[in-house]
This record gives structure tokens, C-alpha cells and sequence, in this order.
């Protein structure tokens, strides 16, 4: 196998897992948005960390 092959098969590969990647991210974001429509909050969905005020205490938002 010629080191063109080579190169090749790898850059076949690695696009193939970026499409995987792209594909899994467009599925959870529109099931994410599937359950925000349905008003349904998921439990291991990172929780919003509430912004700090400039005094360091939490805003009243």
C-alpha cells in the first residue's frame, strides 16, 4: 500500500467519524428542543448557573 493509501483511508476515517459526530449532535439538539416543546425538563440536563452580580451575589433574574 502506497503511503497516497494510506493517507487517504485515514482521512476517509476521520471524516466518516465527524460525520457520526455532526449527525449525534443534530439528533440530541432537536430531541432537546422536541422536550423543551413538549414543556418536559430533562434530569441530567446540565443545570443554568444564575449569572453573578458584580458584588458576587447572585442576580435577582
Amino acid at each position: 500500500m502506497s503511503q497516497a493509501d494510506e493517507i487517504r483511508q485515514e482521512l476517509e476515517r476521520r471524516n466518516k467519524e465527524t460525520r457520526q459526530k455532526i449527525k449525534k449532535q443534530q439528533d440530541e439538539k432537536e430531541f432537546r428542543e422536541y422536550l423543551d416543546d413538549l414543556g418536559i425538563e430533562r434530569i441530567d440536563a446540565p443545570k443554568k448557573e444564575k449569572k453573578l452580580t458584580h458584588s458576587g451575589r447572585r442576580s435577582r433574574k
